[in-house]
């Protein structure tokens, strides 16, 4: 019985992969999936080998919801099929699904860390960057995400001419503010020092010294320069940040 439930729960799924489907808005198919996606949780693991083969038609709405899924049940087994989703879609027409997978992944915690650090030392010898693969890792509080990150700023700073044409250090450090590591503060102001940062690396650099060396007075300065949020004022994710840092929303206040 249960595993007939999971596979009427997988249809429903898969009720819009199709073009009438296609046509319709993120809002819609996720108003109407909602219930599905709580009722594949709560079959958690019994639910993982027809949830995971999902994910390679990454064009479905399918996919984009049982990645969704995988995120509340937060199995280990589904870890390299998030980093595969992820490496496979970053820079391709369905990217948005590989932020729901990075999330997937940091709610899995730990487990993760050793097969994301191993496909990322991978990329980064062959100079390949994967923002979503990254912030994956860095997310995760773990001793061994802080030991890499730190090297990793620390191998920037003595060469940074490695680095530049592919590598994005003001993206890199932004997560270590998760790590809680203030011994990290004179190697992230040596960083910051050296020639030929971008304007944006520098604003990221300094904002997680900021956040690192005083948590609750770098966010009350934010809502300071915001002022009240309400339900009404919404800010759109690609929008100048009204706190005039000169970054995309999403890319500054909208994490904090």
């Amino acid at each position: 019985m249960g595993h007939d439930e999971i596979l009427a729960l997988v249809e429903e799924l898969k009720k819009y992969d199709n073009e009438e489907g296609y046509n319709m808005s993120y809002r819609a198919v996720k108003e109407s999936l909602s219930g599905t996606v709580r009722s594949l949780a709560a079959k958690g693991e019994s639910a993982l080998d027809h949830l995971h083969p999902l994910l390679i038609n990454e064009e479905t709405w399918s996919a984009l919801f049982a990645i969704k899924v995988l995120r509340e049940i937060k199995s280990e087994k589904s870890i390299p099929y998030l980093i595969n989703f992820i490496w496979e879609n970053e820079f391709g027409e369905y990217w948005d699904g590989c932020e729901d997978a990075m999330f997937a992944l940091v709610s899995i915690g730990r487990p993760a860390v050793a097969p994301l650090l191993k496909k990322i030392k991978s990329d980064f010898e062959d100079k390949v960057y994967h923002p979503f693969l990254i912030g994956s890792l860095t997310k995760i509080k773990d001793e061994k995400v802080y030991s890499f990150m730190k090297e990793t700023v620390e191998d920037y700073i003595k060469d940074p001419g490695m680095y530049r044409e592919w590598f994005r250090i003001g993206d890199f450090v932004y997560d270590l503010e998760a790590q809680g590591r203030k011994e990290i503060l004179p190697l992230l102001r040596e960083l910051y020092s050296i020639k030929g940062l971008s304007e944006y690396d520098r604003i990221e650099i300094q904002d997680t010294i900021s956040v690192i060396e005083d948590p609750e007075r770098f966010r009350q300065n934010i809502i300071e320069k915001l002022g009240p949020l309400t339900p009404r004022k919404k800010i759109g994710r690609n929008k100048p940040c009204p706190c005039g840092s000169g970054k995309k929303y999403k890319k500054c206040c909208m994490k904090k």
